[in-house]
């Protein structure tokens, strides 16, 4: 995170943000956000967090996991307002066969 630039008013509303990474002021509307997992804001240049919106503290986290016979395979985690938002997440998701080296 980085400092932020801030107007007065009941509500914070941020201006400006310093990327520590690009070490950079970025203005708000320049910031990107993440497709799946809303409330956070990217720098659009090195992909650092630069702010968390209200939206962000709305979002619960959720685990995928895959299994086989044996156990667990593979997780992942997913941000989501809730259970059913969390499952359309995955509604691409792909399975492709691939060479073994």
């Amino acid at each position: 995170m980085g400092l932020a630039v801030c107007e007065r008013g009941e509500r914070m509303k941020v201006k400006e943000v310093f990327c520590e990474e690009c070490y950079r002021w970025k203005k708000r509307e320049d910031l990107v956000e993440a497709l799946n997992r809303g409330g956070e804001l990217y720098c659009a240049e090195c992909g650092a967090v630069l702010i968390r919106t209200d939206e962000y503290n709305r979002m619960k986290r959720y685990q995928v996991v895959g299994f086989e016979d044996t156990g667990p395979v593979f997780w992942f985690t997913a941000m989501a307002k809730n259970f059913s938002e969390a499952l359309m997440t995955f509604y691409k998701l792909e399975i492709r066969e691939v060479e073994n080296d």
